[in-house]
């Protein structure tokens, strides 16, 4: 929506704002910082996809990281409802990154999705 100078379009952007606020708040309400000592300790120490490339898996003290070589950030984590573990991006400029956790013919896996694709990194050993 512009901003088109009415009274009207004031309310509408500061509802909007209120309301985008509230989803926020609702999401990180479940997430837990730190993750769970014995959820990180489910994770591999590495997982890679051929064009995407590594992600290892860092911790320090109670903070868990994920490397991507470019970048990295400190996660969070999050029991789905289904019951698996997702794993969000948290630090400023890349929070946000969502990968679950699962397992492809016996290996851990994290998958990230974005609007048209998944992306799969298997575990490395």
């Amino acid at each position: 929506m512009l901003f088109d100078g009415r009274a009207e379009a004031v309310e509408d952007e500061l509802a909007g704002a209120a309301s985008l606020k509230g989803q926020i708040a609702k999401q990180r309400a479940r997430l837990l910082v730190p993750p769970a000592a014995t959820d990180v300790a489910k994770l591999a120490k590495v997982y890679r996809n051929g064009p995407l490339g590594n992600v290892t898996v860092q911790t320090k003290g109670s903070t868990t990281r994920f490397d991507f070589g470019e970048w990295s950030s400190a996660v969070a984590s999050r029991k789905n409802d289904d019951g698996s573990t997702s794993y969000y991006t948290i630090d400023p400029g890349v929070s946000g990154f969502e990968f679950v956790v699962g397992e492809v013919r016996g290996e851990r896996v994290l998958v990230t999705r974005d609007m048209r694709h998944e992306y799969v990194f298997e575990e490395t050993k």
